[in-house]
């Protein structure tokens, strides 16, 4: 399945669901098929982010140097997976585990809120 990054200036597509685990793939010039190889997200980590996260409105951050308790920083330190937030939270947003969320006043940082499970 295509989708729309987080930022909404490129595509990516992945395969399978947050339930089962996903398999990530973004736009490759470098590579013969125009995609990046592709990169696994199991459905442990989706479960532990939805689990940690429930309820919760955070901000995304972003690779190499995330806010503190951001998803990318929680991903970085649970998982050694980082540089996956323009994917995930599309991913979490089609699939009904999570809505975009409003910039705090002042801020510019990108904001999730994961619903409660």
């Amino acid at each position: 399945m295509t989708s729309q990054t987080w930022g909404g200036q490129s595509e990516f597509r992945y395969k399978g669901s947050a339930l089962k685990g996903t398999q990530i793939s973004w736009k490759d010039k470098s590579a013969d098929a125009g995609w990046s190889k592709p990169i696994l997200v199991t459905a442990e980590q989706y479960r532990g982010m939805l689990s940690h996260f429930s309820g919760q409105t955070v901000e995304v951050g972003h690779y190499p140097t995330p806010p503190r308790g951001s998803l990318e920083d929680w991903l970085k330190e649970t998982y050694d997976q980082w540089g996956l937030t323009s994917y995930i939270p599309a991913i979490l947003i089609k699939e009904g585990y999570a809505a975009r969320a409003p910039a705090l006043p002042g801020h510019r940082a990108q904001r999730l809120h994961f619903i409660s499970n």
